[in-house]
């Protein structure tokens, strides 16, 4: 059910794994590989779907948002 460590299997794998992955798995018609393939492709920073800012202009100054408070935000994150 996932409420223990022992129910975790947590592994590496790269956004091209998981994508290639996620359409073999729909070659099979596991519903399952769907899930893969989107999610991996949302996270492909390779492409715009994962690293929008490329296409799309950044709306901080509109939000109010100084860069300062969003590098603060990624610091925070990357110390855990």
């Amino acid at each position: 059910m996932g409420l223990t460590v022992t129910d975790w299997d947590i592994q590496y794998k790269t956004t091209a794994r998981r994508i290639s992955e996620g359409r073999e798995e729909m070659k099979e018609e596991k519903i399952s590989g769907t899930a893969k393939a989107i999610f991996g492709q949302i996270f492909n920073t390779s492409s715009e779907n994962g690293d929008f800012t490329r296409t799309q202009r950044v709306d901080n100054e509109i939000l109010s948002l100084p860069e300062e408070a969003t590098q603060r935000a990624v610091n925070i994150v990357q110390r855990g």
